[in-house]
């Protein structure tokens, strides 16, 4: 695992019960630092995250400018992974003018891969990660907030269970992705500790 900063830090984390977040959440508390976890349900948040004296649970959906407020203000740093889905555009550039009206200092935001983020992607949340960036890309070059995204490619656990678990023996599993593209398969938990690594150390990133 990469190394971490030694000052305590507080850490607003969006998508805290996620594939990533939660492993975000984890590698932040086990490092000492002080975690708020926007969450859309208190309890599923204590049922993934467990209860912890340096965690904090924040309920609230993606367009709830309290929850936002709540979730971000007085925080070091922010990381941001919502759910793929219609509004996730919306939500995700929320919260980062949430972070950056809070006084947040750096944001991550989970990407996905590279290779086909684009407003004219064929991927339809490819095209939302695309808009978000976008959003982020026009944050003035004097604003205290500094920003990076965190671009994995696809997901171990993917493979194991969830959609490709349930699609027949026979099936054919296709990325919109050139043939001598350098993807590889990543594991969540990895994703998640670099992520809390980054969020810790941006001057490394």
């Amino acid at each position: 695992m990469a190394s971490m900063c030694k000052k305590k830090m507080r850490v607003a984390v969006a998508g805290a019960t996620g594939n990533v977040g939660q492993h975000v959440v984890r590698a932040l508390l086990d490092a000492g630092h002080e975690v708020r976890a926007l969450t859309r349900d208190h309890r599923k948040g204590e049922e993934v995250l467990g209860r912890h004296a340096r965690l904090r649970l924040v309920e609230g959906e993606g367009d709830d400018a309290g929850a936002l407020c709540t979730a971000c203000i007085k925080c070091d740093a922010a990381f941001l992974a919502c759910a793929n889905c219609e509004e996730q555009a919306e939500n995700e550039i929320a919260f980062v003018d949430a972070a950056r009206s809070a006084g947040v200092e750096f944001l991550v935001k989970l990407g996905t891969i590279r290779q086909y983020t684009s407003p004219t992607s064929d991927v339809a949340y490819a095209r939302r990660h695309a808009a978000i960036e976008a959003h982020l890309e026009k944050t003035p070059p004097k604003c205290h907030m500094k920003w990076a995204v965190l671009s994995p490619n696809c997901f171990m656990s993917n493979h194991l269970a969830d959609v490709f678990g349930a699609l027949p023996a026979t099936s054919t599993i296709a990325y919109p992705l050139d043939a001598d593209a350098g993807a590889r398969l990543v594991d969540p938990r990895d994703v998640g500790e670099l992520a809390a690594a980054m969020l810790t150390r941006p001057e490394n990133y």
